[in-house]
């Protein structure tokens, strides 16, 4: 009797941690593409107001940005009827807008979240860890060329090592 409600219950969990999984997959090319998009604004602003100004502005315009996400995250959290703790305590009573923290504040409930974290995760790794090695094996040579240019752009270049003697004093260039 209890076996097929297990079953189901398992299936919901792995649909929902394959559609977190496939919603995660689509978010990386977007934020690689807004990493590019603020460093070309960057680039403009410095342009028109100079290096340390433009700088300041674009720390400014993420400050904001961080802010207005926080207000955004904080009002979706304290519009939830329910707290997770509440619905599996079988009381349904709302947060209240004094003290929405109140009860995850408790080591009791500091222990709890980390007990579910734990089986979220137990749960989610043989689902997620095959997909995930599989986009990588997919894309393996796109990474590797990502990590080679990564390693061929950090490294100094000899101009810059041979200016760097130059300017001793002791040492005469070449001429």
């Amino acid at each position: 009797m209890f076996g097929s409600i297990v079953r189901l219950a398992q299936a919901e969990v792995e649909n929902s941690i394959g559609h977190i999984v496939d919603k995660i997959i689509v978010v990386v090319p977007f934020l690689i593409a807004l990493g590019f998009g603020a460093a070309a604004v960057s680039i403009r602003v410095v342009e028109l107001y100079g290096a340390v100004s433009g700088l300041l502005l674009m720390a400014a315009a993420f400050v904001i940005l961080g802010a207005l996400i926080a207000v955004f995250t904080s009002y979706r959290r304290s519009r939830r009827p329910a707290t997770l703790k509440s619905v599996a305590h079988g009381s349904a009573a709302p947060v209240s807008d004094e003290n929405p923290t109140a009860e995850t504040d408790s080591p009791q409930a500091m222990a709890a979240d980390r007990e579910l974290l734990i089986s979220a995760l137990t749960a989610a790794a043989p689902i997620a860890l095959p997909q995930l090695l599989r986009l990588i094996l997919k894309n393996l040579p796109l990474l590797a060329a990502i990590c080679a240019a990564v390693f061929v752009l950090t490294r100094p270049t000899p101009a810059a090592e041979g200016a760097d003697y130059a300017e001793d004093e002791n040492v005469v260039p070449a001429e």
